[in-house]
């Protein structure tokens, strides 16, 4: 029997870390804000990340340090955007909209990178975006532009911090990397925090309780876990390939979901979850085929 790529494994655990992390964030979220969880989240990971490089110095070329930055706002926003949606939507909705991330590096290779893009992409795109629709529709009573904004930047801004891997592994360690992310995610939420975070859409500080400090712990500890598998896999293989391949979350998050009271998906629903996925993989696996 053939063994498991590396990076197949490290994607996998990956998901499973994220979708235990949005759980946690679905029970916190009850009274705390999206911006005082995305900054418990990245404040947990310099910690961890911060003693890993102290016990064992990073030995790296450096001198992409504008990427570094380039990856941490983007990424750190996207987070900040999954998190607000899993407070307001069932988990996996949420989630799957930010599973949009294949689609929009499509479209980034067609108008960024002038790259050819064949006619089973353009499809992978249409069938990707038109399952966002009936996902989450604009003709449901409880429809927010907010969320559908948020969900749609959570998969575009996931896409361009996902792009900016393949470079800086050339350049830096991956505890660097993650370390971008976690400064980007601890600083952004503050500032906003400090400078108007009672807005109500982002919610302002509310002290933890003892049981709450608790599962911000835990938040802290496994999406550290989930980022540091993720950026071992996009570092080790293929992103087009990884893409596909991360879907599986969508099943772990329905099932996070309904354990916590999320309702199942309307047919409508589920058939969107399906054409997001399918398009995703599509459009994944003719970037494998491309590279």
């Amino acid at each position: 029997m053939n063994r498991i790529p590396k990076g197949i494994l490290y994607i996998l655990l990956s998901c499973f870390f994220f979708s235990l992390m949005g759980a946690i964030v679905k029970i916190l979220g009850e009274r705390l804000g999206s911006l005082e969880l995305v900054f418990f989240r990245n404040l947990f990971g310099i910690f961890i990340i911060g003693a890993s490089l102290l016990h064992r110095p990073a030995i790296e070329r450096g001198g992409r340090v504008w990427m570094l930055i380039f990856r941490g706002i983007w990424g750190s926003t996207a987070l900040l955007a999954y998190f607000y949606n899993i407070t307001q939507i069932p988990l996996a909705t949420a989630f799957t909209l930010t599973q949009t991330t294949p689609l929009f590096i499509a479209l980034f290779s067609l108008l960024l990178l002038h790259e050819s893009v064949k006619k089973e992409v353009w499809l992978a795109i249409f069938l990707g975006f038109g399952g966002v629709l009936l996902l989450y529709p604009p003709t449901l009573p409880s429809f927010s532009p907010l969320i559908g904004f948020t969900g749609l930047y959570s998969g575009l801004g996931a896409a361009l911090a996902y792009l900016s891997i393949s470079e800086l592994k050339n350049h830096y360690e991956n505890r660097t990397i993650i370390l971008s992310l976690t400064l980007s995610g601890t600083l952004i939420p503050f500032v906003l925090l400090f400078f108007g975070g009672e807005e109500a859409a982002w919610g302002g500080w509310v002290m933890p309780t003892l049981r709450e400090w608790v599962w911000i712990s835990a938040l802290g500890i496994i999406s550290t876990l989930g980022q540091i598998f993720l950026t071992k896999a996009y570092a080790s293989m293929q992103p087009s390939i990884l893409g596909a391949v991360s879907y599986v979350t969508i099943l772990f998050t329905t099932g996070w979901g309904l354990l916590l009271g999320d309702s199942l998906p309307s047919l409508v629903g589920a058939l969107g979850m399906i054409l997001i996925a399918f398009g995703g993989i599509l459009s994944a696996h003719q970037g494998a085929k491309r590279s």
